[in-house]
């Protein structure tokens, strides 16, 4: 599936520069999709894809994002936010006081 990937993910969606293949850079394949981290040569902004084989044929969904690639690997370990933890999140933000800011970057043993 990697040539097929390389294929679909060939320009920088800012600048439009070619995209080399040895920029791409496999983060995780199953049997049906791959996701992909390509960083743009020119202008250094980077994307994620997930490219899939579907019925119709391959699909892809790319967005533009800040992460490196190693971020992405960090958060692609990190549990899941449940809701409850969402909830509270939500709660905390709404005291609207300092204690927020400790409380959502106190250290946690995820990582």
């Amino acid at each position: 599936m990697f040539d097929e990937v390389n294929q679909l993910i060939s320009r920088c969606p800012l600048c439009n520069a070619g995209y080399r293949v040895e920029d791409a850079q496999i983060i995780e394949t199953t049997d049906e999709s791959s996701t992909v981290y390509v960083e743009c040569p020119r202008c250094k902004s980077s994307i994620m894809a997930v490219v899939a084989m579907s019925g119709m044929g391959m699909i892809s969904l790319g967005m533009v994002t800040d992460m490196t690639r190693e971020d992405i690997e960090k958060f692609r370990l990190t549990p899941s936010v449940s809701g409850n933890e969402l909830l509270e999140m939500i709660q905390l933000l709404k005291r609207q006081d300092r204690s927020v800011v400790r409380e959502l970057t106190k250290e946690t043993d995820v990582y």
